[in-house]
């Protein structure tokens, strides 16, 4: 094993709070430098508190760091810096970092309240995403980066941005949806994710936002209250991905047959049981209850606007062409 020469500064105990014309060096490790504005800026990074004074708590919080860098060093000495159980005991050690952040009371009430709060609303947002694994190299996390700025310049010169997520997107749902993912809501995106969703203008292009996926290029179109969940039965007649011209025909005549029954008072359930191609035909059509945004865009406007207890459609999907009735909403 290559041996490792650790130097300590001690002065660090006497100016780590203290402004210096030049970075101070706080350790080294195999000649490399490692200064003091990298120790502060890993705390602060996961820590809401200022740095402790008191010097047996400094001490702490150091060595993790010299921790951490000696694991990194010889890591990398030793060629294991890419092998997966380095890489699990480095997220583990970054989770660890994380600790006094997660459990200070004062930070914990803060991030509820915000939690609550969010939860009130949803949000409807589209993005782009730049692939780049959260343990990239410089270099490679560089190139991503400038790929998605690339991409926001190209927003900002009026090309539109469901073309721009089609063609350049590494989401594979952008290739149908254009990067529109509909509404969302609070604990179903990354938390720098929700965070901007949530605090960003509305119609505007967002600099590149950094999560465990890549870089996203994000635009909120709208945010609106929380309708909460509804319950909804449908009677369901699928058509296949590649249809020709008399099957849709086909198809559009079956289900306004069936919605010409409904109109005659027959029941809805028994309709659902013995027409409806959904795996809910056997309840009688009953989906159940789930939030807006679940289903798709045509079937969710159905659900969310048009009145209750009553049955709209044929409302057409990928999926086929629906009857729909909206039992309640709460």
């Amino acid at each position: 094993m290559k041996l490792i020469t650790l130097i300590i500064n001690l002065l660090l105990f006497f100016s780590l709070f203290g402004q210096t014309e030049q970075d101070e060096v706080l350790l080294t490790i195999d000649k490399k430098n490692i200064y003091k504005e990298e120790f502060i800026h890993a705390y602060k990074k996961n820590n809401t508190k200022p740095l402790p004074t008191n010097i047996d708590s400094l001490k702490i919080q150091v060595n993790k760091f010299i921790d951490f860098n000696l694991k990194i060093t010889e890591a990398e000495n030793r060629g294991f810096n890419k092998t997966d159980h380095f890489i699990k005991e480095f997220s583990n050690y970054k989770r660890q970092l994380a600790v006094p952040y997660l459990f200070d009371n004062e930070t914990f009430e803060k991030l509820s309240f915000e939690a609550y709060q969010r939860t009130k609303y949803e949000v409807r947002v589209s993005h782009i995403l730049v692939k780049v694994s959260e343990f990239a190299s410089p270099e490679d996390t560089l190139i991503a980066y400038d790929k998605a700025m690339n991409l926001k310049s190209r927003l900002l010169d009026s090309e539109k941005f469901e073309n721009v997520a089609r063609e350049a997107s590494d989401d594979p749902t952008a290739v149908r949806n254009g990067g529109d993912l509909w509404y969302i809501r609070a604990f179903q995106t990354p938390y720098k994710f929700e965070n901007y969703i949530f605090k960003g203008a509305k119609n505007r292009i967002s600099p590149p936002i950094r999560t465990k996926y890549g870089y996203h290029i994000i635009k909120i179109a709208d945010r609106r209250l929380n309708p909460g969940k509804y319950k909804v039965a449908h009677i369901m007649v699928s058509t296949a991905k590649k249809i020709d011209e008399k099957e849709e025909s086909r198809t559009k005549k079956k289900i306004d047959s069936i919605y010409q029954l409904v109109l005659q008072g027959k029941d809805f359930a028994q309709l659902a049981k013995k027409n409806s191609i959904c795996n809910s035909a056997k309840r009688g059509g009953d989906l159940g209850e789930f939030p807006p945004g679940k289903m798709l865009k045509a079937f969710d406007n159905v659900v969310f606007k048009k009145a209750l207890l009553t049955i709209h459609g044929p409302v057409k999907t990928k999926h086929g062409y629906h009857l729909i009735e909206t039992i309640y909403r709460h």
